[in-house]
């Protein structure tokens, strides 16, 4: 059971963002449409929609069952803050390239999104080094 009595700052970041990637995964994964249209998306095929199923709701899914799995046992409940580290690094290094690249999106979901994306980058830091210097 990843909740139990020895429930430290660090692991209580971690088990939320896992669960966060978990529950987003299974959204994405069972009706990616609704995503698809709030962001003016078109999936067109099949083809297009089991990608985005797959990219999008299994890929969250596995990173947030790792997540959860790492973060159960204190020996690797830093690799579990590491990996939030890097899911959330990469998701705003994605966010970063489009805002350069192809300038800013004019959608108040954009904001929020990155908004929630740099947070959790933020808590799954303050995971990580809570981890290093309690080991």
């Amino acid at each position: 059971m990843v909740l139990s009595s020895d429930m430290n700052p660090s692991r209580i970041i971690t088990v939320v963002i896992g669960t966060a990637f978990l529950l987003a995964g299974a959204v994405l994964l069972i009706a990616p449409e609704r995503y698809l249209d709030e962001i003016s998306l078109r999936a067109d095929s099949r083809l297009a929609l089991s990608d985005l199923r797959a990219l999008y709701g299994g890929l969250e899914i596995a990173f947030g069952a790792l997540i959860l799995a790492f973060a159960r046992r204190r020996e690797t409940l830093g690799l579990a803050s590491a990996l939030s580290v890097a899911a959330f690094g990469g998701l705003l290094l994605g966010r970063f390239a489009g805002f350069v690249l192809d300038g800013p999106p004019d959608s108040g979901l954009f904001w929020g999104i990155t908004a929630f994306e740099c947070c959790g980058f933020v808590f799954a830091l303050v995971a990580l080094f809570r981890t290093q210097r309690d080991a």
